[in-house]
């Protein structure tokens, strides 16, 4: 777990593994999470649509980029967490995330730590940007 107590602006936080985006991989993440759109699926159905091959759905690289969080730090202690997608993501693209602590600040009650995250390809291709808020209670005791 992450030790808030001596984290600074321009750190950077422990990165995840890399996922290689795999038709099984996209197969397994619409069985547990529902996105069955054949987009995602179909290669026939994808080229009918224009594009050259299915491509991973959105919130499985959202739900990587999140892992280099939910990772780190208890859920509870994530306040917000908003993401831009910036490109597809391929069919065998190798994803890597890596986050940054942009600030950290005290309210009255609690540490807040700022972290940016960008998600991108094996050819450094950014597929994802992310910002969130992490937040420790200060002890009252």
């Amino acid at each position: 777990m992450l030790n808030h107590e001596h984290l600074e602006p321009g750190q950077m936080l422990s990165r995840p593994a890399p996922l290689r985006i795999t038709r099984a991989l996209l197969a397994s993440y619409a069985a547990v999470s529902g996105d069955h759109n054949p987009i995602h699926l179909d290669r026939a159905f994808a080229r009918a649509a224009g594009m050259e091959d299915v491509f991973a759905q959105g919130m499985l690289v959202m739900a990587y980029a999140a892992n280099i969080l939910t990772s780190q730090v208890p859920p509870h202690c994530i306040r917000s967490y908003e993401g831009r997608f910036t490109a597809l993501t391929q069919l065998e693209d190798i994803l890597q995330a890596q986050a940054m602590i942009t600030d950290t600040y005290d309210t009255a009650t609690e540490k807040r730590i700022d972290v940016k995250i960008v998600v991108t390809n094996q050819w450094e291709e950014e597929k994802f940007t992310a910002r969130a808020v992490l937040v420790f209670p200060f002890d009252t005791d």
